[in-house]
């Protein structure tokens, strides 16, 4: 059934023949002793049970294209040939055109996958020895703005049939305030590093550095979904004793997700993704009033709104049904 939900959001989000795919994993803590809820990776709490679902994104449209529901102690990407091909067939005939995802997901699997599907991807690289040896041996950085600077080089891994581009990002932590990656252990005492925090992507894109690292850049939007999945539909909440019955409950989260998400798009014609919170407080909740007229003419619905939602609301009804007062 969900097979044919997904599909149905994606024709009415007018989603387009090929698609840029962003998987991702969260803990979900549990403090009970439901099925599934297993001591694994726990950032937030560590040692507690917990689910580790795994999602899958359409950032541009803002969907939930797939979830599967996991326990705790699941490796991230466990299975994950069986979760992607899944996540095509809720696409239909639409082209999975990139893959974006994180370092647990940097494995000979994925990467298999996506050649097969003659799909692009970019991958974060976890900080190995190995490839914090291989970025003390780049020498040539570029600076793409105040702070941060890039560099490729090309890498195998063991487990890898060929070699992939591997994009180095350097940020300054003397000038960036919130730099993100990670120092590097092995060059803890180098005064060369000891100022910058590195993070690296592999890729067979063949876009410049610069374009890969801004496409992965945006994948930020889906750790903003999951939010919204914990904090507006209750991600987090919804648990049952019952394995099986807690992901039907999370399934159905989903759905309600997506639904809201379409309504923002569809009815609101909002351009940003705007939280739940936001359309309860500006949009559904409108003092008002209904009239009833005895004439001929048609009964009318008051709404008391000012400033620039007047102006939204007025342009987003019909005038002639309507009337829109500021109050």
């Amino acid at each position: 059934m969900m097979t044919e939900v997904y599909s149905w959001c994606a024709d009415q989000a007018r989603v387009s023949d090929c698609v840029t795919l962003d998987v991702d994993s969260t803990a979900i803590t549990r403090f009970g002793h439901q099925q599934g809820a297993e001591v694994g990776y726990n950032p937030r709490y560590h040692g507690r049970k917990s689910h580790l679902p795994l999602l899958a994104f359409l950032t541009e449209p803002n969907l939930i294209v797939n979830f599967w529901l996991r326990p705790g102690n699941s490796h991230t990407a466990n299975n994950i040939e069986g979760f992607l091909e899944q996540t095509k067939s809720h696409l239909g005939a639409r082209r999975i055109d990139l893959l974006r995802a994180d370092s647990g997901f940097l494995s000979p699997k994925v990467i298999d996958w996506c050649e097969k599907q003659q799909a692009d991807f970019i991958i974060a690289a976890k900080m190995t020895q190995v490839i914090q040896r291989t970025i003390g041996q780049v020498h040539d950085w570029c600076d793409v703005t105040d702070g941060i600077a890039i560099s490729e080089a090309s890498y195998k891994a063991s487990s890898w049939d060929k070699s992939y581009r591997v994009i180095f990002i350097r940020q300054d932590k003397d000038i960036r305030e919130q730099a993100i990656g990670k120092s590097l252990s092995l060059f803890e005492d180098d005064w060369d590093f000891e100022h910058y925090r590195y993070s690296a992507l592999v890729t067979n894109m063949k876009y410049d550095a610069a374009t890969i690292w801004r496409v992965y850049r945006l994948r930020a939007n889906c750790e903003n979904q999951i939010k919204a999945l914990k904090e507006d539909f209750g991600l987090n909440s919804f648990v049952m004793k019952d394995y099986w019955a807690t992901e039907v409950a999370l399934t159905l989260v989903m759905l309600t997700a997506n639904l809201a998400s379409l309504f923002r798009r569809s009815c609101l014609h909002l351009r940003e993704n705007h939280r739940m919170q936001y359309i309860l407080q500006h949009v559904l909740v409108v003092p008002s009033r209904y009239l009833s007229n005895k004439n001929e003419e048609p009964d009318r619905l008051m709404l008391y709104v000012k400033g620039r939602k007047r102006k939204w609301l007025s342009e987003l009804f019909d005038p002639n049904k309507i009337i829109v007062q500021s109050g």
